[in-house]
């Protein structure tokens, strides 16, 4: 993904919606791509969390043991509260 499609992409979400475009450059640059199959578990309820994700081509299921919290889509996002707290990650 180039630059400016990074750059878009969290023009277009709800948390850096409204950051001025500089600073969207500058945190696109250190955004990672991830391409992650169909039924792989990224983290786990109690897995110590330090990164964010942005959805964007499919979608993620976001689940307490056997009940599902979430069915989030593309240009969403997950894993957010990670970066604000040292707590673990509240769900899987």
């Amino acid at each position: 993904m180039l630059l400016i499609e990074k750059v878009l992409l969290l023009k277009n979400s709800e948390i850096f919606g409204n950051c001025r475009e500089a600073d969207l450059v500058e945190i696109a640059s250190i955004c990672e791509e991830t391409y992650i199959d169909k039924g792989i578990t990224l983290f786990k309820k109690g897995d110590a969390g330090h990164c964010m994700y942005f959805i964007y081509k499919g979608s993620v299921s976001i689940h307490d043991r056997q009940h599902q919290l979430a069915e989030l889509l593309e240009n969403e996002i997950f894993g957010e509260l990670s970066l604000l707290d040292s707590e673990a990650r509240s769900a899987s």
